[in-house]
């Protein structure tokens, strides 16, 4: 690329106006029904993470991979190995096109959007009414990056060196504080979980002292309740 083009991509799209920005949502799927057209290695990952929060997965493919194979006689998913058809997009929550065929993949985006769903086709970003973002988990908490469909190796390049910072400890500081954050009253909730998140209470679960952990939490729990 000359140095010219490379000014006017960094400057924000070789000349053409800046691409729109996503807005980040988590989505709650568990026990939603979910379509993935498409039984190959990018079907395969976009199926494992539905799975992993409890979607209602129906896949649809001509051919499915071995371990598809297994999730369907597992039960884990709804395994359809035949062409797909547009009346499986009836009754879904989201829409997954992962097939080879870029045609294929436009047929099924539009069927979904012609029943109000929203779509997403793999490797075709301005197909897509969201991206898939690059995740990575410590327990409830989540880590999600996007390059809005663009540059996914650099989500994930990004998203690993995040995931370097955030230790499980903070996974498992969230389950405390999630426990903890009914019991909280609803006027100090907030400056609380502040406090106890900016205590030592991480670090000691780092190092696997949970007495001192549930220590510094108490304290930081008793300071707001003596105000």
């Amino acid at each position: 690329m000359k140095a010219s083009r490379m000014k006017r991509a960094a400057a924000g799209g070789e000349g053409r106006p800046s691409a729109a920005l996503d807005y980040p949502i988590a989505l709650r799927l568990h026990g939603q029904p979910v379509l993935v057209v498409g039984g190959g290695r990018v079907a395969s990952g976009r199926i494992s993470p539905l799975v992993e929060v409890g979607a209602r997965v129906r896949v649809v493919a001509e051919r499915a991979r071995g371990e598809l194979r297994a999730l369907g006689e597992s039960n884990a998913i709804d395994l359809h190995e035949r062409r797909w058809r547009p009346e499986d997009c009836a009754g879904m929550s989201l829409v997954f096109a992962a097939t080879d065929s870029p045609r294929v993949n436009a047929e099924v985006v539009r069927e979904a959007r012609s029943r109000g769903l929203l779509a997403n086709a793999c490797d075709l970003p301005e197909l897509c009414d969201f991206y898939v973002p690059a995740i990575g988990r410590r327990g409830p908490v989540t880590i999600a990056v996007s390059t809005a469909g663009a540059v996914p190796g650099l989500a994930r390049t990004l998203r690993d060196r995040a995931m370097s910072a955030i230790g499980p400890e903070w996974g498992r500081l969230a389950r405390i504080l999630r426990a903890l954050r009914r019991a909280l009253p609803r006027d100090t909730r907030a400056a609380t979980l502040a406090r106890i998140i900016d205590s030592p209470a991480a670090s000691h679960l780092a190092s696997g002292n949970r007495k001192a952990a549930f220590a510094a939490v108490r304290a930081a729990t008793a300071t707001g309740e003596s105000r």
